[in-house]
């Protein structure tokens, strides 16, 4: 096992050896990460949307395309580093078995 992975790879070999497979592994990795950063960017998007549209209440201006912009680009840099972890963690399953 090399030294660089992470202290968890026993739980995935003690999963492996119950009889899971690399797909079901997966999969729940990917249900894990959709949760811990599907939550968390659903909360900052509310938020901001609740932001800006009170901003528009007090300065009386509608921001629309700022906004839709600015969420996009938070959800696409958001999305990229749950992506990345997925990959992480794909590797790490790989390795470890």
């Amino acid at each position: 096992m090399p030294l660089n992975l992470p202290m968890f790879i026993g739980s995935f070999l003690i999963l492996r050896k119950l009889g899971f497979t690399q797909s079901n592994l997966l999969r729940g990795i990917r249900f894990k990460q959709l949760f811990n950063f599907g939550i968390p960017l659903i909360v900052g998007l509310s938020h901001s949307y609740f932001a800006v549209k009170s901003g528009w209440f007090f300065f009386g201006t509608e921001m629309l395309w700022p906004m839709l912009i600015v969420m996009a680009l938070y959800t696409a840099l958001y999305s990229t580093f749950g992506v990345l972890s997925v990959a992480y963690y794909k590797r790490v399953i790989k390795d470890s078995l």
